[in-house]
C-alpha cells in the first residue's frame, strides 16, 4: 500500500490571473507545475507525472525554453524530479512506475531521465500525442522528443472507467492502492489517479482536469489557458461535473490539480507537502 505521498513543484510561472481564472484580472499570480511521489511499501516510489527534468524548460529547445523563462517561468535544477526523489531519501533507479495524467510538455520533461520505468497512461492519450505531423502535435501542447523513443516503456491502458460513469476506477496494481480514472476534455486521453494511503488518507490527483479546486466546485470559471488548450470544452464540463459530484460524495478525499494555486503557493514558499507521514 501507499505509506506516504509527497507533492512538490518543479517550476512556476508568473502569469495574469485571467490566464487561469475567468474574469481573474491582470494581477500576476504564480502558476505552479506540480508533481507527486507515492511511496508504495512493495513497489517502491511511484511518480505522478514527470514534469521538468534537470534541463527545465529547455526541453522545448534552447530558444523556446529561453522565451518561457523571459515570459516569467522560474525554474531551479534542485526543484526537478531527480533531486526531489533524492531529497526524500529515494533512489531514482528504484522508480518502477510513473502514472501519467497526460502528455503535454510540462508533464513530460523528465521522462527520458527515467526511461527504466513503466509509464502508465491511457491508450487514447498516447494515440493523441503521436498521431499526425509533429508540428500539429506541438500546437496541441505535445513535445514528442520527450517520449518518442520510449514506446517500449509505455503501458497503455484500455477500458479505464470514466468518473462520470463509475465510482470505482481501474485497480492499477490490483491491491487497492491506486485507482485510475478516465477524465478526458483537457486532452482526449487525460486520466486521474485516486491514491489510498495506509493511514486512511485518500489523495485524488486530477492533473489538468481543472486548475483549481474552486473550478471543480463551479465557483470559478476556466481562464484563457485552460479554455484554449482543451481538446473538448464539452468533455471538460462533463469531467468537471463528475469531479464535483465525487468530492461532494467523498468530502474527505484531497483534490490535487497539477497547477493548483493554493497548494502550489505552499510548495513554493514552504517546500514539498507530505501526506501520510
Amino acid at each position: 500500500m501507499i505509506d506516504r505521498f509527497c507533492l512538490f513543484h518543479c517550476a512556476y510561472a508568473r502569469v495574469p490571473a485571467s490566464v487561469i481564472i475567468e474574469d481573474g484580472g491582470w494581477s500576476l499570480i504564480r502558476l505552479p507545475f506540480l508533481g507527486g511521489i507515492a511511496e508504495h511499501s512493495e513497489l517502491g516510489p511511484i511518480l505522478l507525472d514527470a514534469p521538468y527534468g534537470h534541463e527545465g524548460p529547455s526541453n522545448l529547445g534552447n530558444l523556446m525554453g529561453a522565451v518561457m523563462q523571459k515570459a516569467g517561468l522560474v525554474f531551479e535544477e534542485r526543484w526537478s524530479v531527480i533531486p526531489r526523489l533524492e531529497a526524500l531519501g529515494l533512489r531514482p533507479a528504484d522508480v518502477a512506475h510513473i502514472l501519467m495524467t497526460h502528455l503535454h510538455y510540462d508533464h513530460t520533461g523528465a521522462m527520458k531521465t527515467l526511461a527504466h520505468a513503466r509509464f502508465h497512461m491511457s491508450r487514447r492519450e498516447w494515440e493523441a500525442a503521436t498521431e499526425g505531423p509533429e508540428w500539429q502535435a506541438s500546437v496541441r501542447g505535445y513535445l514528442r522528443s520527450d517520449y518518442s523513443s520510449l514506446q517500449n516503456c509505455v503501458e497503455m491502458h484500455d477500458d479505464i472507467p470514466h468518473l462520470a460513469d463509475s465510482e470505482r476506477g481501474l485497480d492499477l496494481f490490483e491491491d487497492g492502492s491506486v485507482e485510475m480514472f478516465f477524465l478526458p476534455g483537457h486532452t482526449p486521453g487525460h486520466c486521474g489517479y485516486r491514491i489510498h494511503l495506509t493511514d486512511g488518507t485518500t489523495v485524488f490527483f486530477v492533473g489538468d482536469a481543472a486548475y483549481t479546486v474552486e473550478q471543480i466546485q463551479g465557483e470559478q470559471g476556466f481562464g484563457l489557458l485552460p479554455k484554449t488548450v482543451a481538446s473538448s470544452s464539452g468533455g471538460v464540463e462533463v469531467t468537471r461535473r463528475a469531479l464535483q459530484r465525487h468530492f461532494d460524495e467523498h468530502p474527505d478525499d484531497i483534490p490535487i490539480c497539477s497547477h493548483e494555486l493554493s497548494l502550489g503557493a505552499r510548495c513554493i514558499d514552504e517546500g514539498p507537502i507530505i501526506y501520510g507521514d
